[in-house]
């Protein structure tokens, strides 16, 4: 009540308009979250997040091409923002173009600051899309990578287990 009150005296009030985007994506409603976030003013320092969380929700609704049409001039190559990145990688691995998000995360990867044990993650999702492309030899590389910075992780543990005996 209180979101839907600032924004009718300030329509285009960015932080509104991210909180009830937030709002409206916990209660499941990834339609009205996208109407919300598209109202987010191209001047606003908030635009970028706007952005992501618009493709986010743009893909949870089956409209993963705008989404990837919307994240693309984020994750530009020189790009290290690792959170357009990770969203890009994302729907890209979801949908199931291997390649494509081997390529991005490979983007993320580099922009990664160095021998932080949470980074796993990159490498496991690199190395599931390079699994999947039919580049083994750099998945396994990317998953050795991950048990590395994660010892016990399960899902790499997992996912390098199986791997191994199918390959």
């Amino acid at each position: 009540v209180y979101l839907q009150l600032a924004l009718y005296l300030v329509p285009n009030h960015p932080l509104a308009l991210l909180s009830l985007g937030d709002l409206y994506e916990s209660v499941k409603k990834p339609e009205l979250a996208i109407k919300v976030y598209e109202r987010v003013p191209a001047s606003s320092p908030l635009r970028r997040n706007a952005q992501i969380q618009l493709a986010n929700n743009l893909d949870a609704v089956d409209r993963s091409d705008e989404a990837i049409k919307i994240l693309k001039p984020l994750v530009t190559p020189d790009s290290k923002d690792l959170d357009a990145i990770e969203a890009l990688g994302n729907i890209e691995r979801g949908r199931k173009k291997f390649a494509d998000c081997a390529n991005t995360y490979s983007q993320g990867v580099a922009a990664l600051p160095s021998g932080e044990k949470n980074n796993w993650v990159w490498f496991y999702f690199r190395g599931i899309c390079f699994e999947r492309s039919k580049q083994w030899s750099k998945a396994e590389a990317d998953l050795q990578k991950a048990l590395e910075l994660q010892p016990d992780q399960p899902h790499v543990l997992n996912y390098l287990g199986y791997s191994w005996v199918d390959q």
